[in-house]
C-alpha cells in the first residue's frame, strides 16, 4: 500500500479537500499505490515512475500525464482521459482500461500484458515493441496506432478497428482477430500463424513476408491485396 494517505497527500499539497485538483503537480517516484483516486484531475501532472498499482482511477483526468515508467499494475483506469499522455514503458499488466480515452497516447515498450481496453479509444497511439500478449481489446479503435514489433500474443481484438495501423513485425500468434478490421493496416514481417482471422477486413493490406501458416481466413475481404507475397498460405 501507499506510504501516504489521500488526506496526507492533499494536505502536504495544500490543495482544497472538497475538490482536490491535482493539476500539474509533480509526484514523480511517490508511492500512490491503492488509493482510490476516481474521478480526479491529474491534467499536465508529472507522475514519472510513481507508483499508482491497483489505484482505483476509474473516469479520472490525466490528460498529458507525464507516466514515464509509472507502475499502474492492475489499475482500474475505466473511462479515464489519457489522451496525449505519456506512458513510455509504464507497467498498465492485468489494469483495466475500459472505454478509455487514450488518443494520440505515447506507449513505446508499455506493458499492457493480460490487461483490458474494451471500447477503448487508442487512436493514432505509439504502442511500438508494447507487450499486449493476452490482452483485451475487443471492439477498441486502434486505426492509424503505431504498433511495430509489438507483441500480441494471444490478444483479443474481435471487432477491433485496425485500419492504416502499422504492424509491421508485430507478433499476433494466435490472435483473435475476428470481424476485425484491419483496411490498409501495414503487416510486413507481422507472424499470424495461427490467427484467428474470421470475417476480418483484410483489404488494401500490406502483407509481404507476413506468416499465416495455420490462421484461418474463412470469410475474410481480401480486395486489393497480394496474399502470393505472404508466407504460409495454401
Amino acid at each position: 500500500m501507499a506510504e501516504i494517505s489521500l488526506a496526507e497527500l492533499i494536505a502536504q499539497l495544500g490543495l482544497d479537500p472538497a475538490r482536490p485538483r491535482f493539476a500539474g503537480v509533480d509526484l514523480s517516484g511517490v508511492d500512490l499505490s491503492g488509493l482510490d483516486l476516481r474521478r480526479l484531475i491529474f491534467r499536465n501532472a508529472r507522475l514519472i515512475q510513481t507508483d499508482l498499482s491497483r489505484c482505483r482511477l476509474t473516469g479520472a483526468d490525466l490528460f498529458r500525464a507525464r507516466l514515464r515508467g509509472a507502475r499502474l499494475v492492475e489499475a482500474e483506469l475505466s473511462e479515464a482521459v489519457l489522451a496525449w499522455s505519456h506512458l513510455e514503458g509504464a507497467d498498465l499488466s492485468g489494469a483495466c482500461l475500459d472505454r478509455a480515452d487514450l488518443l494520440d497516447a505515447l506507449l513505446p515498450d508499455a506493458r499492457l500484458t493480460g490487461g483490458s481496453a474494451v471500447r477503448a479509444c487508442l487512436r493514432n497511439c505509439d504502442l511500438t515493441t508494447a507487450h499486449l500478449g493476452a490482452a483485451r481489446l475487443m471492439a477498441a479503435d486502434l486505426s492509424r496506432t503505431t504498433l511495430r514489433g509489438a507483441e500480441l500474443t494471444a490478444a483479443d481484438l474481435t471487432a477491433a478497428d485496425l485500419v492504416l495501423a502499422d504492424l509491421t513485425g508485430a507478433n499476433l500468434t494466435s490472435t483473435r482477430l475476428t470481424h476485425a478490421r484491419l483496411r490498409g493496416a501495414q503487416l510486413v514481417g507481422a507472424n499470424l500463424e495461427g490467427a484467428d482471422l474470421s470475417g476480418a477486413d483484410l483489404s488494401a493490406v500490406n502483407l509481404t513476408h507476413a506468416r499465416l501458416h495455420g490462421a484461418d481466413l474463412t470469410g475474410v475481404d481480401l480486395t486489393n491485396t497480394d496474399l502470393s507475397t505472404a508466407d504460409g498460405v495454401g
